[in-house]
């Protein structure tokens, strides 16, 4: 395996890591009584930085050449509308605490 291979295999395992703890610290917001006023803030943009996190890991493991492109560009579409939709409820989030002010 080429040395530019392992370090984007190494990479791309360690922004998956960095996306799982993002995940776990972003629902961590709401275990136990509950959000509190001043958790949503916290929790979406940690949430939206798991998910940037799993793409970023999803583009960087994409090998050009050779394999199957299935598993990549399930991974893309995935990743993405999972980051796609973390955004869209952070900005539902912000004008409901806008409309509510």
């Amino acid at each position: 395996m080429p040395r530019s291979a392992k370090l984007r295999l190494a990479l791309s395992i360690v922004l998956g890591v960095v996306s799982v703890a993002l995940f776990i610290r972003g629902f961590a917001y709401y275990v136990g009584t509950g959000p509190h006023d001043g958790e949503d803030f916290p929790s979406f943009v940690t949430l939206m930085a798991g998910a940037a996190a799993l793409f970023a890991a999803v583009l960087i493991s994409w090998r050009p050449r050779g394999g199957s492109r299935t598993p990549w560009v399930v991974g893309v579409w995935v990743s993405g509308v999972l980051l796609l939709m973390t955004f869209g409820l952070w900005a539902l989030n912000a004008l409901v605490q806008v409309w509510m002010t």
